[in-house]
């Protein structure tokens, strides 16, 4: 937000909230009366807080948005596999391919190829297996049949 706009709503809220609170603890009356140095002194310190909240400090525990590392995946059985999908749910975005040695290996959908058609089960696939977060998948999945 910059700096005018965190301003703006300081002035908002502050300048007649001060008022209105100066306004009525000064005279017993039923009345609003404005009082212009209680305003302008509570504008003085809403800017002085508007600055106060933009200067950034680095704590060092605080959790800022940083992006996310690519990791970089390593391939654990050498070479392309083929195998056949034993079930894929393109709504959750993940499924299973049974390989051809018996192996059954996770699939996101993020690791099919682009140009490549949907899974399905059934579907014969060509892909490489390397170390996911929790164990293998399959990566570089493309459709051959």
């Amino acid at each position: 937000m910059s700096i005018f706009n965190r301003l703006l709503i300081c002035c908002v809220v502050a300048i007649p909230a001060s008022a209105i609170y100066f306004g009525y603890t000064s005279e017993p009356s039923t009345f609003f009366q404005f009082d212009t140095t209680a305003a302008l002194s509570f504008l003085i310190v809403a800017i002085a807080c508007v600055f106060l909240t933009g200067i950034k400090m680095n704590t060092g525990g605080s959790k800022s948005a940083k992006p996310a590392k690519q990791v970089k995946k390593k391939a654990v059985k050498g070479g392309r596999q083929q195998g056949e999908v034993k079930w894929f749910n393109g709504g959750k975005g993940f499924g299973f391919i049974n390989c051809d040695n018996g192996d059954e290996i996770f699939v996101h959908f993020r690791s099919v190829r682009k140009d490549s058609p949907r899974l399905s089960p059934g579907k014969r696939v060509e892909f490489m297996i390397v170390a996911g977060a929790k164990g293998q998948e399959a990566d570089d999945v493309e459709v051959i049949d």
